[in-house]
């Protein structure tokens, strides 16, 4: 789903002086898997500083094409189905971003104006899904970003080498089931934890009035009821002796870069100095965040 409100925290335009202090010459690598180009995604400005690598997984062929255009050779796209490795059957949808191995609940979905009419069949195909562990070109991502329409468990089920290595994730929750069983975000809190995540921030709700009712005006304009969000994992930061030099930079850099996090940034500067690899880093990280 679309993202129906954003929140603060803008990180800066221009990486290199956050590179250069963290001590970072390589670049990034992102893995987003359900790529469909509805909103600029977190790692734009990074890509655009040509900070990051990016693989993107969008099994949609009309979406998938959308982002060769508007990425070009800053990207490699692939359209295959990411799952657990398991067979299954795609189930493309009149609006494309909303296609799942999953059957989407309309049922349910019809209880809210504008939403039910996002999800109708197209077309179906058997799929035989890919696992990210399997898919060298997902080997060493820092961050990953889910966006798979009720996939996420079964993606996070066949990646858990794949989540070993990666410092930052950020997916698609839902909090009621628009999609038939498809897990929850209890469900995919429990096994991120599991991984040696935890919880940082939500990026965005979304939300929609129970129909009838229409809000201002606005069929897409919700209330109180909260029916997804984009929630962001981070590596555990009460470990931060556990990681190593190099994947701290990378870390400080990721959440500085993606989202802002300035003071979690500062926290991992300083595990740096700690263990000898920052030379005074959190004070000179500090004097640059005061714009010295």
């Amino acid at each position: 789903m679309t993202q129906d409100s954003g929140t603060a925290g803008a990180p800066p335009r221009s990486f290199a002086a956050l590179f250069d202090l963290l001590g970072l010459d390589g670049r990034l690598r992102v893995v987003d898997v359900g790529a469909a180009p509805a909103e600029p995604p977190p790692y734009a400005a990074l890509l655009a500083d040509d900070r990051v690598d990016l693989v993107a997984f969008e099994p949609d062929r009309r979406q998938a094409q959308r982002l060769r255009d508007r990425y070009g050779e800053r990207a490699c796209v692939l359209e295959q189905v990411v799952g657990d490795g398991s067979p299954g059957l795609f189930r493309e949808t009149n609006m494309g971003f909303t296609a799942s191995l999953l059957e989407p609940d309309n049922a349910l979905a019809a209880a809210f104006n504008h939403l039910a009419g996002l999800s109708q069949f197209t077309a179906r195909r058997p799929v035989a899904t890919c696992r990210l562990d399997d898919l060298p070109q997902a080997g060493g991502a820092d961050f990953i970003k889910l966006d798979a329409q009720g996939g996420e468990g079964a993606i996070l089920a066949g990646a858990p080498r794949t989540l070993a290595q990666a410092l930052v994730i950020q997916t698609e929750v839902l909090f009621l089931p628009l999609y038939r069983d498809q897990p929850l975000f209890a469900d995919l809190d429990r096994t991120l934890r599991d991984q040696g995540f935890v919880f940082h921030t939500f990026r965005g709700f979304g939300s929609r009035a129970f129909a009838p009712l229409v809000v201002d005006g606005d069929p897409a304009r919700g209330l109180n009821q909260i029916l997804w969000a984009d929630a962001v994992y981070v590596r555990d930061w009460t470990a931060l002796e556990t990681l190593p030099v190099d994947r701290l930079r990378r870390y400080a850099a990721l959440v500085q870069g993606l989202y802002g996090s300035f003071d979690l940034a500062q926290r991992i500067v300083r595990a740096l100095d700690a263990q000898g690899g920052g030379e005074g880093l959190a004070a000179r990280h500090l004097a640059l965040l005061n714009g010295a």
